[in-house]
């Protein structure tokens, strides 16, 4: 009898090893997976789609390459507003970031860059909400949570932020401001 419990326990260990050594390997085989550029491509048109739905406009991604633990490139970013005007574009967008130290608690990113860039901000006579809003409003919830008092304190961290051939607008005719312009020529 307890060679045969024997046997049964060997067979169950057995199992539980296999399964545990595929789970390792279809993880290690999907890192792989997501280190290439296909993989990456997948994951950008993946997000393209997601955001588009979930922001109900047009959102386009041009390119994406990323090592997924350190560092994030996205080329080629477009964003329409909900009437279709074009509300950013971004020709680079660069940011180093420790993802260990951010699943830790410890938000921030030692280095962003932003490349080629133009954002227009537009906010009509009639409407009280600028042209971005509908991001807010997309990610947010209908109801807000009660504040928690005992949730452990989030740190953030901003370290260097480098803009080059930046052009930011503002078009406020609510406020009857003029059109603000900042360009970043360098």
């Amino acid at each position: 009898m307890k060679e045969h419990r024997k046997a049964i326990w060997k067979r169950v260990l057995a199992w539980m090893f296999y399964i545990l050594v595929g789970m390792l390997t279809l993880l290690v085989i999907l890192a792989i997976f997501l280190k290439t550029q296909w993989g990456q491509n997948m994951v950008r048109e993946y997000a393209v789609s997601w955001l588009g739905k979930k922001l109900n406009t047009r959102v386009v991604i041009g390119g994406l390459k990323t090592d997924w633990f350190h560092a994030l490139e996205l080329r080629d970013l477009y964003l329409e507003d909900p009437t279709g005007r074009p509300l950013a574009s971004i020709g680079k967008l660069e940011v180093d970031y420790d993802l260990i130290a951010i699943i830790r608690g410890n938000f921030g990113a030692d280095k962003i860059a932003i490349e080629r860039a133009t954002i227009q901000l537009y906010r009509a006579r009639t409407d009280s909400e600028f042209n971005f809003n509908f991001i807010t409003r997309a990610f947010t919830k209908d109801t807000i949570p009660p504040l928690d008092t005992t949730a452990k304190k989030t740190n953030l961290k901003l370290g260097l932020v480098s803009l080059s051939q930046i052009r930011f607008e503002m078009d406020d005719h609510r406020r009857s401001f003029p059109v603000f312009s900042l360009d970043i020529p360098f």
